[in-house]
């Protein structure tokens, strides 16, 4: 079947968050790091909304969805993150998220490819779609070895305020921190398992990321 593109909500939307800049700059990484450099670069990693610029490439892959549970869906999230200093004590951070999306069987037997919806909420684009108001929380429990390596366990729920549905993922994911050449970069690979979703929705997926560092 042709594939068919997913309409986009609207095309430069950024999720805003304010954070307090409480920890002190990170430090730079172009020399030879020290462990403590380090270290501190990641525990940054596991705080979605540290005050660090961090260019993640995010491949999520779900199984089970769809109404005869075979269905597959693939998600890359380009998400950069984007730390501007407000006041001594304030940062803004900015994480817009860019999903590529494709799948099969999800939707009866059909295939679809295409970019998702950027915002949570409907801003703009067709009229005639449905209506777009989620609310996104992210709890998160992180734990960091010597060796750099961060085991971290977190849910990504959101909440459909127009339909009144739960999607619930408990991730379970180990990161390690390397350097190529005098680039830091997190490699990262999970599991999750779908506590709630939607009708047709997936029941688990596995998650491999690489995320680019580039320390202030």
């Amino acid at each position: 079947m042709k594939p068919k593109f997913m309409t986009v909500a609207l095309a430069a939307a950024f999720t805003l968050t304010t954070a307090r800049a409480a920890e002190p700059a990170v430090p730079s990484l172009t020399a030879t790091p020290s462990a403590d450099d380090a270290a501190e670069l990641a525990k940054k990693l596991s705080n979605p909304v540290a005050a660090l610029i961090s260019v993640p490439f995010q491949n999520n892959f779900d199984f089970g969805g769809g109404p005869k549970g075979d269905g597959f869906r693939y998600t890359m999230n380009f998400q950069p993150v984007a730390p501007f200093t407000l006041t001594a004590k304030w940062n803004l951070i900015t994480r817009p998220i860019v999903p590529v999306i494709h799948q099969h069987d999800m939707i009866g037997t059909s295939s679809q490819t295409g970019l998702g919806d950027i915002t949570q909420r409907s801003v703009a684009g067709n009229g005639g779609r449905p209506d777009v108001s989620s609310t996104f929380l992210q709890p998160f429990v992180a734990y960091q070895t010597k060796t750099h390596t961060t085991l971290t366990l977190n849910t990504e729920s959101a909440y459909d305020l127009e339909n009144s549905q739960w999607t619930v993922p408990v991730n379970v994911m180990v990161s390690q921190l390397v350097k190529i050449g005098k680039l830091p970069v997190s490699f990262t690979l999970g599991a999750r398992y779908y506590a709630e979703a939607p009708k047709d929705g997936p029941e688990w997926g596995l998650r491999f990321a690489v995320t680019l560092l580039f320390p202030k």
